[in-house]
């Protein structure tokens, strides 16, 4: 009877130990593949975007959810006083929104929310266009408005 060398049962423990951290990574790949993809579709749906603007005495920081033509999207303006460093509370905010093309104004009161500085609209806007949001803002220490350019609408 024959055996085999040491040698050859060496190369044969190396083969299937290869083997076997092969199939180990691969697994490893598939499933990090699989929960990226699930990660990437709940992130889709929770997806926000924003723009900040500056004067010289207030700092307005606007996050909204992606806007498509005839569908609310939420807005959330979080308005801060630059010289004090502190939220705005109790002012009045109303939002008008212009298409580039159509100048007609479609206009959003604001409310105020639980969050101190923070004011919130649902805005639907009708087609698909690029539009600018004026936001008139009332308060006994800043009355004025302030502009944000390039909302695409889908």
């Amino acid at each position: 009877m024959l055996l085999p060398s040491a040698s050859h049962l060496r190369r044969s423990w190396l083969s299937i130990l290869s083997a076997l951290v092969l199939l180990v990574v691969s697994s490893f790949s598939a499933c990090s593949r699989a929960s990226s993809n699930t990660l990437a579709v709940e992130n889709a749906k929770d997806e926000k975007l924003s723009k900040t603007v500056f004067t010289e005495k207030l700092g307005a920081y606007l996050v909204y959810s992606p806007l498509k033509a005839g569908k609310p999207s939420d807005f959330a303006l979080h308005l801060t006083d630059l010289d004090e460093g502190t939220p705005v509370a109790k002012a009045e905010v109303t939002l008008n929104a212009r298409s580039k093309s159509n100048q007609a104004a479609t206009t959003f009161k604001a409310k105020t929310s639980e969050t101190t500085g923070v004011y919130t609209s649902q805005v639907t806007l009708p087609r698909p266009d690029e539009y600018y949001v004026e936001f008139q803002i009332n308060h006994p220490k800043f009355n004025g408005r302030l502009t944000m350019t390039d909302f695409e609408i889908e």
